[in-house]
C-alpha cells in the first residue's frame, strides 16, 4: 500500500512538473512575443535588387529614329520583413533606384520641298509635325508609271522626283494617309457611295485595271483628286473638302 501510494505521489509530482514547465514555456513565448513587439523586432529576408521602369519623353523637335539616353539606370534594394509589432510583412526599401530618362524623337523625315508643296497643293493640315514621313525617290523599282506611294506600316508619302503634276500626286497619297488615320473604313455611308462610284465610272474602273485589290481608300484618293463634283454625291464631295482645296487642283474628268 505504501509502494502504492509513494507511485501515485511520484506520478502526481511528475505530472505537476510537467503541467509548470508548460505553462512556463507558455509564458516565456508570452514574455518573448511581448518583447518583441515593444522593441519592434523584425525578420527580414534577403535584399533583392530592382529597377524602375525607364522614363521616356517623346520630343518632335527631334526627328525619329533620334534617342538620347540621359543616364543609365541604378538598382535599388528591398526586402520583405516581418513584423512582430504589426504582426505582418512589410516591404521595405533599402536604397532607392535611380531612374533611366530617355529622349525619342517623334518628328518623322520631311523633306521641306514637300512641306511646301502640300501647302501648295491645297492640302488643309499643316504637316510640319503630322506623324508621316513625306520625301522624295528617285525611282520605283516595281513599277514604271507610279508617281507616288503612301506605306500605311511606314507612315510615309513618297513622291517620284520630276513626276508629272506633283499637286494631284501628294494629295492622292495624302488622302491616302488620312483614310487609315481617320478610320474612314468605318464610315459605311462614304464606302458604300464610294463603291457605286466606283461601279458607275469605266474610266475609275480602267484607271484601277491593273491593281489587285480594289479597295474604297483609292476610290476615294482618286475621286477627290481627279473626279469634278457633278460625278461625285455630295456627301463624298463634302468629306473631300474636310483634307484638302479642290479646286487647288486640275480635274480629269
Amino acid at each position: 500500500m505504501r509502494k502504492i501510494l509513494y507511485l501515485a505521489k511520484n506520478k502526481l509530482l511528475l505530472t505537476f512538473t510537467i503541467l509548470i514547465l508548460i505553462f512556463a514555456a507558455v509564458n516565456f513565448r508570452n514574455i518573448l512575443w511581448g518583447y518583441y513587439k515593444l522593441i519592434d523586432y523584425k525578420v527580414c529576408q534577403p535584399a533583392e535588387e530592382f529597377y524602375n521602369p525607364q522614363e521616356v519623353t517623346y520630343d518632335n523637335t527631334h526627328f525619329e529614329g533620334y534617342f538620347n539616353l540621359l543616364n543609365n539606370p541604378e538598382a535599388g534594394s528591398r526586402r520583405y520583413c516581418w513584423s512582430y509589432r504589426e504582426e505582418k510583412n512589410n516591404l521595405e526599401t533599402l536604397k532607392e533606384p535611380v531612374t533611366s530618362k530617355l529622349i525619342v524623337g517623334t518628328n518623322r523625315h520631311k523633306d521641306p520641298e514637300l512641306i511646301k508643296l502640300a501647302k501648295q497643293a491645297g492640302i488643309k493640315q499643316d504637316l510640319t509635325y503630322e506623324p508621316v514621313s513625306m520625301y522624295y525617290v528617285d525611282s520605283y523599282d516595281d513599277s514604271l508609271w507610279t508617281q507616288g506611294r503612301y506605306i500605311n506600316y511606314k507612315k510615309a508619302i513618297t513622291i517620284l522626283k520630276n513626276s508629272v503634276d506633283q499637286f494631284t500626286t501628294i494629295s492622292h497619297e495624302y488622302l491616302h494617309y488620312v483614310w487609315y488615320r481617320d478610320n474612314l473604313e468605318s464610315d459605311k455611308r462614304l464606302v458604300d457611295e464610294l463603291t457605286g462610284f466606283y461601279r458607275r465610272s469605266r474610266e475609275l474602273q480602267d484607271r484601277m485595271s491593273n491593281y489587285q485589290e480594289k479597295e474604297p481608300t483609292e476610290f476615294f484618293s482618286y475621286g477627290c483628286t481627279e473626279w469634278s463634283d457633278h460625278y461625285l454625291t455630295p456627301y463624298i464631295v463634302s468629306q473631300c473638302n474636310k483634307y484638302i482645296t479642290r479646286s487647288v487642283l486640275r480635274m480629269t474628268y
